[in-house]
This record gives C-alpha cells, sequence and structure tokens, in this order.
C-alpha cells in the first residue's frame, strides 16, 4: 500500500451505485485502495482491520443507518456538507513510516 495515496471504504447496498463510485475513484490518480461493503456490519468488519482515509457511505442500509455506522467508528470530526444532507467524515491520523 502506497501511504501517499488515500485509502477508500464506499458503503452502500446497491450494486450499481458502489460499482460506479468504485469506477470513478479508480481513475483519481492519488486514490490508492478502494474496498467496498454491502451492510453496515461489513463495513465494521473492514473498519477493525484496515484504516481508511476517507468512507463513503448510503444512510439507508439493510441493517444499519449511516448515521449509526459513524456513530461507531472513531471518526474525531463529523460535518455535512453545505450543499446537501450527505454526511463527511474525515479521520485524522499519524504515520509510522
Amino acid at each position: 500500500m502506497n501511504s501517499d495515496k488515500i485509502n477508500v471504504l464506499l458503503i452502500d447496498d446497491h450494486e450499481l451505485i458502489l460499482h460506479g463510485i468504485e469506477h470513478i475513484l479508480e481513475q483519481i490518480p492519488a486514490v490508492g485502495t478502494v474496498r467496498t461493503a454491502r451492510s453496515g456490519q461489513e463495513a465494521l468488519e473492514l473498519i477493525g482491520r484496515t484504516p481508511f482515509d476517507l468512507s463513503i457511505l448510503d444512510i439507508e442500509l439493510p441493517d444499519l443507518s449511516g448515521f449509526d455506522l459513524i456513530g461507531h467508528t472513531s471518526a474525531p470530526a463529523i460535518r455535512r456538507h453545505a450543499s446537501s444532507s450527505i454526511p463527511c467524515t474525515r479521520r485524522y491520523g499519524t504515520s509510522t513510516g
């Protein structure tokens, strides 16, 4: 994994949306790994194993709301984009290498 690139977690239960956003992100040079989850539980399992720099999530997941999922993560800053109802999270960490 290249530490100069961001690692992204996409969380959505709609395959078309998930693959569309994944395809767009893979075209961005600054994006490294793109992982996907189709449920809140699957996302929590991935978050527990892998550090992500950015999470893009659906608010209406089948097993857990996106807001509840945000509450389960350790993201220290949560803000709302001014022009939409999409919650944006930013996670800060330290580099060990």
